[in-house]
C-alpha cells in the first residue's frame, strides 16, 4: 500500500511549522510495509486506539524507515452527547432493546426454547 499525501497541502505544512514540514516530507511518498490497529472500548464509553505504521519513505532520491505510531483515548459516551448521537440511541435502545428471557405475552401459556 501507498501513502501520497497531496502536494499543496505538505507545502502549507512546511512552509508554516518547519519543524512539523520536516516530517511532512517523509511522509510525502510512503511505502506501507506494515499496519496495525488496536481498539478498545469499555463499559463506561473510554475508547482507546493504538495505530502503528512501518513503511519507506523516498525523499529527494534517499529512502529511509519511518514508524508512525499514533494513541487516541477518548470517552465516545462523551462524544456521541456533544454530536446528539448519544440522545437517538439510547432512544432507540430503550424502544428496541431488552434482556433475553421471556418472550410469552402476559396471560399466555408458552414453552420453553432450548
Amino acid at each position: 500500500m501507498t501513502l501520497r499525501l497531496d502536494k499543496d497541502t505538505a507545502d502549507a505544512v512546511v512552509k508554516d511549522n518547519m519543524t512539523a514540514g520536516s516530517a511532512i516530507n517523509w511522509l510525502r511518498y510512503m511505502e506501507i510495509s506494515r499496519s496495525s490497529t488496536k481498539i478498545n472500548l469499555d463499559n463506561l464509553g473510554l475508547l482507546t486506539m493504538q495505530a502503528n505504521i512501518t513503511g519507506t519513505s523516498r525523499v529527494d532520491g534517499k529512502s529511509g524507515t519511518v514508524n508512525l505510531n499514533y494513541h487516541h483515548e477518548e470517552n465516545i459516551f462523551t462524544l456521541w452527547r456533544s454530536l446528539r448521537f448519544g440522545d437517538n440511541l439510547q432512544a432507540w435502545l430503550e424502544q428496541n432493546a431488552r434482556l433475553p428471557g421471556n418472550d410469552c405475552p402476559q396471560g399466555k401459556e408458552c414453552e420453553d426454547k432450548q
